[in-house]
């Protein structure tokens, strides 16, 4: 599938489209101007439009794609399927086991379309991303790294540190390096 939105962006603006089995010669580039026919359905709580057939989407011309500025959440939903833009982000956490960081806006970043490269403390001037749901979460999704901009360079490198500092320090969701300890139990 592919994301869609109205022309200008805005909340509300955008939704992902399913093309299941039709998808067979559905391949539209980023940019391009649709009208395209589907049922809207939520799957596990993610709205999304199904088209059943390739028929039902026509190439019109191009688009201009507009991510839009946010600086205030009451409800993530308002954005869901939407592309956005967060300006001076941090990363608070180093990338989990999903490839997902958490950032200081408080949403998470996915590497559901590339596998960006950052760390704890990382900054940015913005963060570009397409809004998503998926296991009761809202997730900002970089399309690539162009979508992170302003980088400042951190220190991607593992904090050194022992046991009982970690043990008794605030370093959960960092990456740690644990020299010179010894296996109590195997």
């Amino acid at each position: 599938g592919f994301f869609i939105q109205d022309e200008g962006g805005g909340d509300w603006s955008g939704i992902y489209v399913f093309v299941g089995q039709a998808g067979g010669g559905i391949a539209p580039l980023v940019g391009d101007k649709l009208t395209i026919t589907g049922s809207v359905s939520e799957f596990y709580d993610s709205t999304q439009l199904v088209i059943s057939s390739s028929e039902n989407l026509v190439v019109t011309g191009e688009g201009d794609v507009v991510a839009t500025p946010v600086d205030t959440v009451t409800d993530w939903e308002t954005y869901e399927g939407c592309l956005i833009s967060l300006a001076d982000q941090t990363v608070e956490s180093d990338v989990n086991s999903y490839g997902e960081v958490d950032l200081s806006f408080g949403i998470s970043m996915d590497n559901t379309f590339f596998n960006f490269d950052t760390c704890y403390e990382a900054s940015y001037e913005s963060i570009t991303g397409i809004v998503t749901y998926s296991f009761e979460q809202y997730k900002l999704n970089p399309r690539s790294q162009d979508d992170l901009a302003g980088a400042t360079d951190a220190e991607c490198e593992a904090a050194v540190t022992t046991v009982a500092e970690v043990q008794s320090g605030d370093y959960e969701n960092r990456t740690v390096s644990l020299e010179n300890v010894v296996v109590a139990e195997a």
